[in-house]
């Protein structure tokens, strides 16, 4: 059963993770204004871990380790981001461009 008080978005985006002392570049795979998934293989964290997100300029997340999964792991933010902010973020066409292609030529054509 999904807990998620929100949809989330997906994204594809490198982040700016603040966790204690440490900053970290991250790969963010989805967000919603409640929260997202971060995955980066540079450090595990614990449930509970207090963190910022910086996303768009001037604007940080404030949250925490909701789960840890390999190197995968929710944050759940203390309030709620912007509409705006999440549309920032979201990769809207995740279809293949079309391929162009042209007739095979039989064999017996020189």
């Amino acid at each position: 059963m999904d807990r998620r008080r929100e949809t989330r978005s997906t994204t594809q985006e490198s982040v700016r993770v603040n966790i204690g002392r440490r900053t970290l570049r991250c790969r963010m795979r989805n967000l919603s204004r409640s929260g997202c998934m971060i995955e980066t293989s540079l450090m595990l964290v614990e449930v509970g871990t207090p963190l910022e997100i910086v996303l768009v300029p001037g604007v940080v997340a404030e949250g925490e380790v909701a789960w840890q999964l390999g190197e995968c792991f929710g944050v759940s933010f203390h309030s709620a981001i912007s509409d705006a902010v999440v549309e920032e973020y979201t990769v809207e066409d995740w279809h293949v461009a079309p391929v162009t292609t042209r007739p095979l030529r039989d064999a017996s054509e020189k």
